[in-house]
């Protein structure tokens, strides 16, 4: 027995990609803030090869771990 499906408007495909996307940013969002507070252990873990980062100006340190951060974020919320 097949089901019968009702197909969607051009809106309604709209409103469901809207849906999706903002549980998608709000995923990526909690991963990334989760990861944020654990980013001093996973920049070691990442640098032990290389035992230390040379940071050429004042926001760069920042920049990376929230970056890092992000890109640990989205990895979980995959």
């Amino acid at each position: 027995m097949k089901k019968s499906v009702d197909p969607l408007s051009f809106y309604d495909h709209l409103d469901e990609l809207r849906c999706r996307l903002i549980k998608i940013m709000i995923s990526v969002l909690v991963f990334s803030s989760i990861a944020y507070g654990f980013r001093h252990q996973i920049l070691t873990f990442i640098t032990q090869p290389v035992d230390y980062l040379i940071f050429t100006s004042p926001s760069d340190a920042f920049l990376v771990k929230v970056g890092l951060s992000l890109f640990v974020g989205c990895l979980l919320a995959a």
